[in-house]
């Protein structure tokens, strides 16, 4: 009898184990993984638009790639019925032949990796088009946002010996570098993405992907045009973002007063390095109205209400990819205008770079 019930239990426990494999597998899955070594996230100037990448070793991962929204853009329309199926790109030859040289020679982009389109506004992803065919052989993946119908067949107008694949999932993770890159809104509740996923044509900003990584022990939030409503008001949303201690933030909607940024800098922390890829327009007296899109963007007011919240803390520091004049004594953005950044992941510091989209001459 007692060999018998050896025998039942040593069943049980080879039933239990091969039941518990699958759930180990998935827990691994689900392992958020730092990235290491020479990390570095680049953030271009391109006026009221959002263009971003992460380097590592020559291998690079774009976070939006869109020019301000004043210049003009080819639209492609792919015969499908559904107001969906248009994507635009940039049709300024000198604008994207400078889109591609910064990523070749200033953030030094040799094999591209990913892609992430956080939302779809043409100001976050109309210079990946030509980016994308700069870098067809390699097999990019390109992170689609939620609203995606003909956004592979666009690529392919453009590109047609492009080797890389369209991840069309709203996943919560994917692995690019080495590491984790989490999607954080697409930890909302349900009812929060049923919504945004019903509206996603009328108000595409909802939709954005919130993406975070981690690279050398220091967190970066990208927030592309999320705004104070949608995801920001998810309490799961919320909790995610606060898991984290932030070094970087890439502000929402270029610096508007209506963008998700404070609410992050609510449940976030102080961050030490908060960058705005934004520009206010000037009534035509600087070269940066061209890519303003007539908007007036209000950064300074925002890091006001910043510093409000982290009791006038000095450790946080304040970046402009444009221009804002109103702040006259410096006293927010200390200097840090019209330029883009380099954020180096080991030394946790930044670093201005003149190579703005400026520099490309476009008329």
């Amino acid at each position: 009898m007692k060999k018998i019930w050896n025998q039942i239990a040593f069943i049980i426990i080879i039933v239990l184990l091969f039941i518990m494999i699958p759930f180990s597998v998935v827990s691994c899955s689900n392992k958020i993984i730092e990235l290491t070594g020479n990390v570095n996230y680049y953030v271009a100037a391109v006026g009221n638009g959002n263009f971003s990448v992460v380097e590592k070793d020559g291998h690079g991962v774009i976070l939006d790639a869109g020019a301000g929204l004043s210049d003009s853009k080819n639209l492609y329309d792919l015969g499908n019925e559904r107001a969906s199926s248009y994507w635009t790109r940039n049709s300024n030859s000198a604008i994207t032949e400078w889109a591609v040289k910064f990523m070749k020679e200033t953030a030094k982009i040799e094999y591209l990796d990913a892609a992430f389109i956080s939302h779809k506004h043409s100001d976050h992803y109309d210079l990946l088009f030509d980016i994308l065919d700069a870098y067809s052989q390699d097999e990019t993946v390109v992170v689609a946002p939620i609203d995606s119908a003909g956004l592979e067949e666009t690529i392919k107008s453009v590109s047609p010996n492009w080797n890389g694949t369209v991840d069309k999932k709203f996943r919560k993770q994917y692995t690019f570098l080495g590491g984790t890159f989490e999607n954080l809104t697409a930890y909302s509740s349900k009812k929060t993405l049923k919504s945004i996923k019903n509206n996603m044509t009328k108000d595409p900003n909802d939709t954005s992907m919130a993406i975070r990584f981690t690279a050398n022990g220091h967190s970066v939030l990208s927030l592309g045009d999320l705004q104070n409503q949608g995801p920001t008001k998810d309490e799961k949303f919320l909790n995610k973002v606060k898991e984290k201690e932030y070094d970087v933030l890439l502000a929402g909607h270029h610096g508007s007063i209506n963008s998700a940024t404070l609410a992050i800098a609510e449940n976030s922390g102080v961050i030490k390095h908060t960058f705005f890829s934004g520009t206010s327009y000037s009534n035509g007296s600087s070269d940066w109205d061209k890519y303003s899109g007539g908007h007036l963007m209000n950064p300074h007011s925002i890091t006001q209400s910043m510093q409000r919240v982290w009791k006038n803390t000095n450790s946080a520091n304040y970046y402009l990819t444009g221009i804002w004049e109103k702040d006259s004594d410096g006293q927010n953005f200390k200097g840090n205008l019209a330029s883009s950044y380099k954020w180096s992941s080991e030394k946790n510091e930044v670093l201005k770079i003149s190579d703005t989209i400026l520099n490309s001459n476009a008329r």
